[in-house]
């Protein structure tokens, strides 16, 4: 895997952990900022699945539990995932990520809001076009708020029931982030 590629899968991790005013409060020791915006190397135990240098992991797997974010977050985990995915372009190694949805998180992604969350949902289409993440939503959760099978767009896979759906995930092989 490229360092491209960990540093977006670190990234993510922090992003959904709701770390992601870290970038806020985030200090040069010696006041140069440009230190701040030069892509850092993850920490290594960000990367202690054992699928890192493993010549019998020909992939690897891993889920984000997308849940309790607010529409301003997921947007920029999104952007970051795309500027990642970009400057990963030459990666041979086939990495799979699920974004689960559940909770009030799906209310983003349901047409009723298309028009409040445009730029968010098109560029959501296009990572999931182009294989960057691949996207489910708990449809117990749609259903509970209102929302049914058609509420979403169509990139976006309704899944009985997200926490049952992540158990089926790490059953095939995919770490959680």
């Amino acid at each position: 895997m490229n360092a491209s590629l960990k540093y977006l899968l670190w990234l993510l991790t922090l992003a959904l952990a709701g770390s992601g005013s870290w970038l806020l409060a985030a200090r040069a020791p010696d006041g140069d900022a440009a230190a701040l915006l030069a892509p850092a190397r993850p920490p290594a135990a960000a990367f202690a699945t054992g699928i890192e240098g493993n010549a019998e992991a020909p992939d690897a797997r891993y889920y984000f539990d997308v849940t309790g974010h607010t529409p301003d977050e997921i947007a920029e985990l999104l952007r970051r995932a795309e500027e990642l995915h970009e400057s990963a372009a030459g990666d041979q190694q086939e990495v799979s990520v699920a974004f689960v949805l559940h909770g009030p998180d799906v209310d983003l992604f349901a047409r009723e809001n298309y028009a409040r969350y445009r730029d968010v949902v098109d560029l959501a289409a296009k990572l999931d076009a182009f294989g960057v993440l691949d996207f489910k939503a708990c449809a117990r959760t749609a259903q509970r708020r209102g929302l049914g099978d058609a509420a979403f767009p169509d990139f976006i896979e309704l899944v009985p029931y997200a926490p049952d759906y992540i158990e089926e995930l790490e059953a095939d092989g995919y770490v959680s982030f």
